[in-house]
C-alpha cells in the first residue's frame, strides 16, 4: 500500500473516549486531510429551545402531523424525497442508494431505524435514518423533508419527538451529523 485514509469514530459515539489511534498516526507522520464539524446535543444538559422552534413545533402539532417508526415499504418514498432535496438544495446525490439503505437496515435491524413525519392524509413529509447506538448516542444519518413538510414544520416535529424519546430512554447524546463539505473546508 502507498497510502492509507483513516477516518476516526467521533468521540460522542465512543463507549470510552480515547484517542490513542490519533496519537499513533501522528507519531508515524500522518497528516490531517479533513476535519468535520459535528452537531451534537448533550442530553444530560438542560435544553433550551428558541421561540421560533417552539412556534414551529406547535404549528406542526396543530396541523395534525404524526411521527412514527417507518417500515421497509417506506424506504423508497424516503429515498426519493432525500434524493430530490439534496439535488435541489445542494446539487448532490445521497451517499447511499436505496438498495444500500435497505441492506444496512436488514443487517442491523436493532440499530438502524427509519423515522418519519406524516400529514393527516398519510403523505410522508419528513424523515430521518436513525442509528440508535445503545444509550450512548442516537445519530441521524439523513434528515430530509418535502416542500409541503417544510411549510408545515414537519422536520421540527420529527426531531423534537426523537429528542424526547432519546431523553426518556436515557441516551447521552443526540447527533445531527456533520455540517461540512469539501473535506471540512466549508
Amino acid at each position: 500500500y502507498r497510502s492509507l485514509t483513516y477516518k476516526t469514530i467521533p468521540p460522542h459515539v465512543h463507549q470510552q473516549v480515547v484517542q490513542s489511534d490519533l496519537y499513533a498516526l501522528w507519531r508515524e507522520g500522518a497528516s490531517l486531510v479533513r476535519r468535520d464539524l459535528w452537531n451534537v446535543l448533550d442530553l444530560g444538559q438542560p435544553r433550551t429551545s428558541s421561540a421560533g422552534h417552539k412556534w414551529a413545533y406547535k404549528k406542526a402539532m396543530r396541523a395534525g402531523l404524526t411521527v412514527d417508526r417507518l417500515g421497509v415499504n417506506d424506504y423508497a418514498p424516503f429515498h426519493a424525497m432525500l434524493a430530490g432535496g439534496l439535488m435541489e438544495h445542494h446539487g448532490a446525490k445521497p451517499v447511499h442508494t436505496l438498495k444500500e439503505l435497505l441492506d444496512l437496515q436488514q443487517r442491523f435491524p436493532q440499530v438502524i431505524q427509519l423515522w418519519g413525519c406524516h400529514a393527516p392524509d398519510g403523505e410522508l413529509l419528513a424523515g430521518t435514518w436513525l442509528f440508535e447506538l445503545r444509550t450512548k448516542c442516537w445519530h441521524t444519518q439523513y434528515i430530509t423533508g418535502s416542500a409541503r413538510g417544510r411549510d408545515l414544520f414537519a422536520t421540527d416535529l420529527l426531531l423534537e419527538e426523537l429528542l424526547n424519546q432519546a431523553m426518556t430512554a436515557g441516551v447521552g447524546h443526540f447527533s445531527l451529523g456533520c455540517s461540512t463539505d469539501e473535506a471540512g473546508r466549508n
